[in-house]
């Protein structure tokens, strides 16, 4: 899953966009992302209004997802703000290949319980993953 928030800032004070009720009414504060996968195809296109100064974008990725080097955009249809350009890597590992322990305290937890334990996910040689 690719979570995007998008926040809408000043520029000259680095502090969150206010906008009063008429420059929400008057002009359009709709952002445009796109993703682009690793042969520069957009495989996602999706539009959301800004609130507060924030805006967000979920993305389910496929099961058969491809790794690589994935570039998302936000833009704006009237160019009231600058457009922004992120690179998102997104690496391929067989689900199979990679082993995941998980150590618990305890069997079996309640509603309301605090659970604390260790999960662990390593190659199947046991070393561990490149960060």
């Amino acid at each position: 899953m690719i979570f995007i928030e998008v926040l809408v800032l000043d520029a000259f004070n680095k502090t969150p966009t206010v906008m009063s009720l008429s420059d929400l009414y008057n002009y359009n504060y709709y952002l445009m992302m796109t993703i682009e996968d690793p042969a520069g195809s957009i495989i996602r296109t999706d539009y959301s209004n800004v609130v507060n100064s924030t805006s967000t974008f979920t993305h389910k990725l496929p099961l058969d997802v491809v790794g690589g080097e994935y570039i998302v955009k936000i833009v704006t249809s009237n160019g009231q703000i600058t457009p922004a350009r992120k690179l998102i890597r997104i690496r391929d590992y067989p689900r199979d290949l990679i082993n995941i322990k998980v150590d618990l305290p305890l069997e079996t937890y309640r509603p309301g319980d605090t659970v604390s334990g260790t999960i662990k996910a390593e190659l199947p040689d046991g070393s561990a993953f490149d960060s």
